[in-house]
């Protein structure tokens, strides 16, 4: 009798432990890799592998891929396309030696097509999710954009995040950054661009209250400024730019483990110089 009332104690204790396991498996797996290769979990979230460079990182930091139905590598920033994930961290280098090597290949252990554009294909996607980031923003009010409300909202420090036309006056650009003193300052994009994203006919400063949102945004832009010398700059392309080295005038977003991970606060940009 007290061993049949025992069993299923011991039945339910087995299932917990079993539950725990596949959870912590789902955190780390790494889709293209075994989780038993990977490190400890980190706590920042789930962990991926870079095909390339072999480093594991915050999922968030890193780009998905998948082979489409000609089968060729498709990037996914979204991370919502079907298909086994394959992962690249978002830097220049990696995505180099990924279409040099094609380590998508193995990883699906099916023949793959790796397009010789692969980065500039990726830039131009994180440029349009950035842009409808601030869409979004705007339409759920954790956007302010125009000079003056701007200014305002800048004075009042309920602010995560500036961005700015490239293309507008440095004058006025600059004085904005002087209140944006600590914050990150994002002018990657032109005001044609901007205003198309929030549904208006021009646009040059808007900011980005703290939340979710924000969040997402920097880290994002992060990822595009990882792929920096693939990104056209307004009206151009990238023909003579060295892929190693950022160009005069680019503005870099620094790296996300510099901000508040609730908030998306804090941080800081710098231009890079010829």
């Amino acid at each position: 009798m007290p061993a049949r009332r025992l069993a299923p104690r011991r039945a339910n204790r087995g299932r917990r432990r079993l539950g725990l396991a596949l959870a912590e498996t789902d955190r780390i797996e790494g889709d293209s890799e075994s989780p038993a290769d990977l490190p400890e979990p980190d706590p920042r979230g789930p962990l991926r592998r870079c095909l390339a460079t072999a480093a594991v990182r915050d999922k968030a930091e890193l780009v998905r891929f998948v082979v489409g139905p000609e089968g060729a590598v498709v990037p996914d920033v979204d991370g919502r396309l079907p298909g086994k994930g394959m992962y690249l961290s978002a830097e220049a280098a990696a995505f180099a030696r990924a279409v040099a090597k094609n380590p998508f290949a193995r990883a699906a252990r099916a023949p793959v097509r790796v397009p010789a554009d692969l980065a500039a294909l990726t830039a131009a996607a994180l440029t349009r999710r950035c842009l409808a980031h601030l869409g979004l923003a705007k339409r759920s009010g954790q956007l302010v954009a125009g000079f003056d409300k701007v200014r305002e909202s800048l004075k009042s420090g309920k602010v995560s995040v500036l961005v700015q036309a490239c293309d507008a006056s440095e004058d006025g650009r600059g004085r904005m950054r002087a209140l944006a003193t600590g914050l990150p300052a994002v002018e990657r994009f032109t005001s044609a661009e901007l205003a198309a994203a929030i549904g208006r006919d021009h646009v040059v400063h808007m900011v980005l209250t703290p939340g979710k949102l924000a969040k997402a945004f920097l880290a994002d832009i992060a990822r595009l400024d990882g792929l920096l010398p693939f990104v056209p700059e307004t009206g151009a392309t990238t023909a003579g730019r060295d892929p190693g080295k950022p160009q005069s005038g680019d503005r870099v977003v620094v790296p996300r483990e510099e901000m508040d991970p609730e908030t998306g606060m804090g941080g800081r940009t710098t231009r890079a110089r010829g």
